[in-house]
């Protein structure tokens, strides 16, 4: 469980940084995907619905 979410922080820290470093806020990338800005946000803190 531990490495999964491991995973889950580190992969949300590379989405993160390349989010930033295109120059883009997190609602803009939101729209971009065409998903919901709170689910970019779990993306990048690696939270998950229980």
């Amino acid at each position: 469980m531990a490495e999964r979410r491991d995973r889950l922080r580190a992969l949300g820290e590379l989405l993160r940084r390349l989010r930033r470093d295109a120059g883009l806020t997190g609602k803009d990338l939101a729209q971009r995907a065409q998903v919901a800005q709170p689910t970019i946000s779990r993306i990048e803190t690696g939270t998950t619905p229980s």
